[in-house]
This record gives C-alpha cells, sequence and structure tokens, in this order.
C-alpha cells in the first residue's frame, strides 16, 4: 500500500517523497523513527499494529498514544483460518473440538502482540481452543500439529 501511495502523492503534494522500509523488532525500529522525527508533516508512517506494541512488549522507546496522529486508513486486511492437510479438521468446530484434547499450535502475522496472535487468543478464550503461539520471522503464516 504505501508504494501505491508513494506513487500517487508526489504528484498530489508537488514534491518527492522517499519510502523508507526499516525491518526489525516486530516493527519498533520503524516507528520509534518515526516516532522521533520532526513533526512537521513530512515524516508519515505506515503501521498497522503500532497501538498493540506498547501493550504487548515490556519496553517501548517511545508512547504511540502521544507520538502520532491517524492521518487515513489505506487498506483493510481480512484474516483467514487455515489448517494443513495432516490437521485432521474440516471445520472451525471440529478445531475446537480436536483442540480440547491436543494444543494446536499456529503461527502467522507480525508477531508477538500483533493482531493474528491477539486475534486467536482471543478466539481461543471464546472458543476454549487450547493453542500455542510460535512466533514466525516474516509475513507469510504457517500451522503445524503440537502434541
Amino acid at each position: 500500500m504505501v508504494r501505491i501511495a508513494g506513487r500517487i502523492l508526489p504528484d498530489r503534494l508537488g514534491q518527492n517523497d522517499v519510502i523508507d522500509n526499516r525491518s526489525g523488532g516486530d516493527g519498533v525500529i520503524a516507528t520509534e523513527l518515526v516516532a522521533r522525527s520532526a513533526p512537521d508533516g513530512y515524516t508519515l508512517l505506515s503501521q498497522g499494529e503500532t497501538v498493540l506494541l506498547q501493550g504487548a512488549m515490556k519496553r517501548v522507546p517511545f508512547d504511540v498514544l502521544t507520538a502520532f496522529d491517524p492521518v487515513v486508513a489505506t487498506s483493510a486486511q481480512p484474516y483467514i483460518l487455515l489448517t494443513g492437510p495432516t490437521l485432521p479438521v474440516k471445520s472451525v468446530k471440529e478445531l475446537v473440538a480436536f483442540s480440547a484434547t491436543q494444543t494446536v499450535s499456529y503461527s502467522g502475522g507480525a508477531g508477538l502482540g500483533g493482531t493474528v496472535h491477539l486475534g486467536m487468543e482471543w478466539w481461543a478464550q471464546l472458543s476454549g481452543a487450547k493453542l500455542l503461539f510460535v512466533p514466525y520471522k516474516g509475513s507469510a503464516c504457517h500451522r503445524r500439529r503440537h502434541g
């Protein structure tokens, strides 16, 4: 989404832009860079899970509630629940029943404290599913049986 906006913004704002991808720390490195930048409107952050960082990490070097002003929502991301063919379930109801007897591990999203992690933990609390989060480096998702 940032690259698409990067094609549109220079014409609309009448100036060039630079897209600077900063990976690492579940987004904290890039977010801190923007949090410490001058509040002049020239530095933008595209980060969907920034608000979650503060509650999920022991020490975040900025206050997400005061360091940023929301500008625009650029996209919405639907989430889907997938299982591999080795897991003997064909529905969410079967997955909940299966996880009552064995813990099912899962991964995906931006890692610890991200929307996938927190959403799955919330679902586990509501459904009674026994889940184990296995942080995965990168944004690809995978699931494996644990038990």
